[in-house]
């Protein structure tokens, strides 16, 4: 190395979990006194196996909630019967962005996440959501001082729908949260 670098050991659990082995090429930032080391891997596909057959509606619903919160990629159900996978199907269309099934046979069902989480995109998605709320404050707070009972009525039918946006925006980047370790000094509004 003709004495032009240093060679640095790695935590084994970093390595790990972003699947670098021995001899890749990784990428090193220098930020001042710091350095950032940044790999292309993929990190490694989160799976978890449920037996639902024992699970009322309630406890289903709970519990794939959990899952996906938590950040699992893959989750694999063996269900008791087709009341079940229905459940599922309205839980995937209405609470669960990015998640598909994948496969189903019989009474096992294969969920996966089709979403690749990228830094910049939650960066500029939190921003808009921001913005938005900002504004919907602005135009409920003018509305109110015109006395526009109209405009305050349709803001307001208005923000349930965005509040809905915000709710399934709030399970991804949960979900998203967990998988990774975010910089929440790199946002900016």
């Amino acid at each position: 190395m003709a004495r032009k670098t240093f060679v640095i050991s790695l935590p084994n659990a970093w390595c790990k979990k972003y699947n670098v082995i021995k001899g890749q090429e990784i990428e090193i930032k220098e930020n001042g006194r710091s350095l950032q080391i940044i790999t292309d891997s993929e990190i490694d596909i989160n799976k978890y196996d449920l037996d639902a057959t024992n699970l009322d509606e309630r406890a289903l619903r709970w519990t794939l909630s959990s899952l996906h919160k938590s950040g699992h990629d893959e989750i694999s159900i063996k269900l008791k019967d087709e009341k079940q996978f229905a459940l599922v199907q309205e839980l995937l269309k209405d609470l669960f962005m990015g998640f598909v099934v994948l496969e189903h046979t019989g009474n096992l069902c294969l969920l996966k996440s089709i979403l690749k989480y990228s830094e910049s995109e939650f960066n500029a998605t939190l921003r808009r959501a921001f913005l938005v709320t900002i504004q919907m404050g602005k135009e409920l707070i003018e509305a109110i001082k015109l006395n526009d009972l109209v405009f305050v009525v349709v803001l307001i039918t208005n923000y349930v729908g965005w509040n809905l946006y915000n709710i399934l925006f709030g399970y991804f980047q949960h979900s998203m949260l967990s998988k990774q370790e975010y910089n929440y000094q790199s946002f900016v509004f």
